[in-house]
C-alpha cells in the first residue's frame, strides 16, 4: 500500500514528480523512490508503506532484470503466492518476496491478460521503455484511487488530486456540474471519470489507460453481469460461504499486524467472526470500535457481543467529540480533497488514527457488504419494484407485507417506494429531481437551470432482463459504493493504514450476481445469503439485526457546537462562487440554529462546499 505519481510526455518534469510524490508522504512513510527513463519523457515516483516483504529489495519503482520494464504500484495482490508459483513453473525467478515483483513479471509474461488473474485492490503504472508506452490500471471496484490530467500531450497521474495540483500547470478550477450535484443530493464520485476539479479525471473502476506516442486510449476490462444460474438454495449458501472465507483468508496475508474495524453490524461482525473461526486470533486480534456517548444510534452493545465471542480480542475504543471534530476539520478536508455529505466519516477517521497509534497498519473493513449482499432498505424497495415491472404483483404484495412485519416499515411507505422503483429510469429520475428540488442547498436561478439539465443519477439499462440486478450494479459502479470507497481510502491512508475489504472480492461478487435475486432478498429480509452463512457463528442479535446504522455521529449537535466556525467560513467576506443563493441559505441556517433539524443537510452541504473551495483555493 503506497502512493504513486508520475508524468509521461515531452513536457514531463522530474522535479515536478518529486514534488508530487512528496505530498503523498502520508500514504507511504516507509520510503521514497524515483525512476526516469533515458529519453527523459517518463518519470515515476513512489511512497512506500511496508506491508509484504519489508526488505529494501522490495522498494519501488521496481525494474525487471533487463531494465526495460518499470512499475509503481499502490495496493495489494492477495493471490500473489499462487501467481508466483505459476510464474515459477514457466521459468521466472524472483529476488524478492513481494507482490510487486509478482505483478511486474505477470505483466511482462502475460500482458494485459494478467489483470484478469489478479485478486486484489490496485492502482499501478507499468512502463515499457522499449515501446515508450505506459499502462495505468485501476482495480475492478475502484478501492484504490488513480487520478490523471493531460497537459499539452503530457499525462500526469497520481494517487491523490492534491499531488497533481502540485504542478503549477494544472489549473485549480471547479467542475460546476459535480458541485451542483453535491449541493442537491450530497453525491460524490458518481459522475464516471469526473471529479470536483474541472481539469482532473480519474481512471474509472475496472478500466485501464494506455499511453503511447502522446495519445491515451481507454479500455474497460471488467463488468459485473446479472443472474445466470439457479442452483439449489442450500448449494448456493455453501458456494457463497466458501468464496467469502477464501476472500477473508487471502486478505490476512501480511508481514505486519492485521486488525479489523467493528461496528456491531452484520458485515463487520461477520468478518471478525470468520477470522476467529479460522484460528487467526490466537496471538491476539486488534479490533477498533467507536463509542458515541448518549447517542441512541450507538451500536456499542452489539459490538461488545461480538468482542466477547472472539478469542484474544484486543478492543480499542475511540470516542469522537465535537471539539475534536472542529480541531480536525482542516485535516479532514485536506485528506478527503472533495466535499463530503455528512460527518459520519469522521468516526472512521478516528478509528484509522487509533489503528496507527496502536501499530496496526492493516485493518479489515466491512465496506461493500451492503452492495454485494443487498443490505439497504432502498435496495429492498428496488426489489419490490422489479417484481412489479415483471408483472409479479402478488409476489410483490406478499413481499411488501413480509417486509413490513420483519422491519417494522409502514406498508404505505413500502408500496409507494416500490411503485417509484418500478418506474422506467427516465421517469424515476424526473421524480427524483422533483423530490430533491427543495431538499438541497438553495441555488441561484442560473445554477438551478444548469442542474435541471445534467447528470442522470439512475443511469440504468431498462432493456436489461433483471432491472433489480441493474439497479444494484449501478449502485456499485455509479453512486453508492464509489463515495464509500473514496472516504475509506482517504481516511485510512491519512494515517498510513491499509484498509482491506473482504466483501469486495470480484470472485465473490460474480458469484452473488450469478444467483437469482430471490436468493439474496426474500420474505422481508435483506442479506439473506450472508445471514445464512453466519447463522451458526454470529450471536442471534447480530444475525437477525434489521436496522442500519454504521459509524454514525450526532451531526446536528456537532454542527451547532461549531457554529462559530460555520458562520466564519460562510461569512460574506469569505464567500466563494455564485452558485448558492446565500440570502435564502442564511434563512435556512437561522432556522437550523433555532432547532429545526430539517435544514441539517442544507447547512452542512453549503458549509462543506465553502470550506473546500477556500481550502484548495479554487476558482470558477
Amino acid at each position: 500500500m503506497c502512493g504513486i505519481a508520475g508524468q509521461i510526455g515531452k513536457e514531463a518534469s522530474p522535479d515536478a514528480v518529486r514534488t508530487m510524490t512528496g505530498v503523498l508522504s502520508h500514504r507511504g512513510p516507509d520510503g521514497e523512490g524515483f525512476f526516469s527513463d533515458e529519453t527523459g519523457h517518463c518519470h515515476l515516483g513512489h511512497r512506500r508503506l511496508k506491508i509484504i516483504d519489508l526488505s529494501d529489495d522490495a522498494a519501488q519503482p521496481m525494474l525487471d532484470r533487463s531494465g526495460r520494464f518499470a512499475i509503481i504500484f499502490n495496493g495489494e495482490i492477495y493471490n500473489y503466492l499462487e501467481l508466483r508459483e505459476e510464474l515459477c513453473r514457466s521459468g521466472i525467478g524472483f529476488r524478492t518476496a513481494s507482490d510487486t515483483e509478482v505483478l511486474l513479471y505477470a505483466l511482462i509474461s502475460w500482458g494485459e491478460a494478467a489483470i484478469d488473474k489478479l485478486v486484489g485492490m490496485f492502482a499501478f503504472a507499468f512502463y515499457d521503455s522499449a515501446e515508450q508506452s505506459l499502462l495505468l490500471v485501476r482495480d475492478r471496484f475502484g478501492v484504490k484511487p488513480l487520478y490523471y490530467t493531460e497537459i499539452d500531450g503530457t499525462t500526469l497521474f497520481a494517487s491523490e488530486i492534491k499531488a497533481l495540483l502540485q504542478d503549477s500547470r494544472v489549473p485549480r478550477r471547479v467542475n460546476q456540474s459535480a458541485l451542483l450535484d453535491f449541493m442537491q443530493s450530497g453525491s460524490v464520485d458518481h459522475r464516471g471519470g469526473e471529479t470536483f476539479f474541472r481539469d482532473v479525471r480519474q481512471i474509472e473502476p475496472g478500466h485501464l489507460l494506455r499511453w503511447r506516442n502522446g495519445k491515451s486510449t481507454f479500455r474497460r476490462y471488467w463488468l459485473i453481469e446479472g443472474a445466470s444460474t439457479r442452483p439449489r438454495f442450500e448449494e448456493a449458501v455453501d458456494l457463497v460461504r466458501k468464496s467469502f472465507c477464501d476472500s477473508v483468508r487471502l486478505r490476512l496475508r501480511s508481514d505486519v499486524p492485521v486488525g479489523a474495524t467493528l461496528s456491531g453490524g452484520l458485515d463487520s461482525s461477520m468478518i471478525v467472526r470468520t477470522v476467529d473461526e479460522m484460528g487467526e486470533t490466537r496471538s491476539g486480534f486488534p479490533l477498533f470500535l467507536c463509542h458515541l456517548r448518549d447517542d441512541p444510534r450507538s451500536e456499542e452493545r452489539y459490538a461488545k457481543l461480538v468482542v466477547n465471542t472472539v478469542q484474544n480480542a484486543q478492543p480499542f475504543w475511540v470516542e469522537p467529540t465535537s471539539e475534536e471534530f472542529a480541531a480536525d476539520l482542516d485535516a479532514l478536508f485536506w485528506h478527503q480533497e472533495e466535499p463530503f455529505s455528512d460527518t459520519s466519516i469522521y468516526a472512521h477517521f478516528c478509528l484509522m488514527r487509533e489503528a496507527r497509534r496502536q501499530g496496526v497498519p492493516v485493518v479489515l473493513t466491512g465496506q461493500g457488504g451492503d452492495e454485494v449482499f443487498v443490505g439497504y432498505p432502498s435496495y429492498y424497495r428496488a426489489y419490490l419494484g422489479s417484481l412489479i415491472r415483471k408483472g409479479r404483483l402478488i409476489g410483490a404484495a406478499r413481499e411488501a407485507f413480509e417486509r413490513s412485519a420483519v422491519a417494522s416499515e409502514p406498508l404505505a411507505n413500502l408500496i409507494s417506494g416500490a411503485i417509484y422503483q418500478a418506474l422506467p429510469a427516465a421517469i424515476r429520475n424526473r421524480v427524483y429531481r422533483w423530490r430533491m428540488a427543495d431538499a438541497g442547498v438553495p441555488l441561484t436561478t442560473a445554477a438551478a437551470r444548469q442542474l435541471s439539465t445534467q447528470f442522470d443519477r439512475f443511469n440504468t439499462d431498462d432493456s436489461a432482463d433483471d432491472s433489480f440486478d441493474q439497479y444494484l450494479i449501478s449502485a456499485i459502479q455509479n453512486w453508492a459504493l464509489p463515495h464509500l470507497l473514496h472516504h475509506d481510502d482517504r481516511n485510512s491512508m491519512a494515517f498510513a493504514v491499509e484498509s482491506r475489504a473482504p466483501f469486495l472480492d470480484h470472485r465473490l461478487a460474480e458469484l452473488l450476481f450469478s444467483l437469482p435475486a430471490d436468493y439474496r432478498v426474500r420474505h422481508g429480509w435483506t442479506k439473506v445469503l450472508l445471514r445464512e452463512i453466519g447463522s451458526k457463528s454470529l450471536p442471534t442479535e447480530i444475525a437477525e439485526r434489521r436496522d442500519k446504522t454504521g459509524f454514525s455521529t450526532p451531526m446536528a449537535k456537532w454542527l451547532r457546537t461549531i457554529r462559530p466556525v460555520i458562520e466564519d467560513v460562510t461569512s460574506e467576506k469569505r464567500w466563494v462562487g455564485d452558485w448558492i443563493d446565500r440570502r435564502r441559505w442564511l434563512a435556512r441556517a437561522a432556522e437550523f440554529w433555532a432547532g429545526n433539524d430539517s435544514h441539517l443537510q442544507r447547512v452542512w452541504w453549503a458549509f462543506a462546499v465553502q470550506f473546500w473551495l477556500q481550502r484548495f483555493q479554487l476558482s470558477s
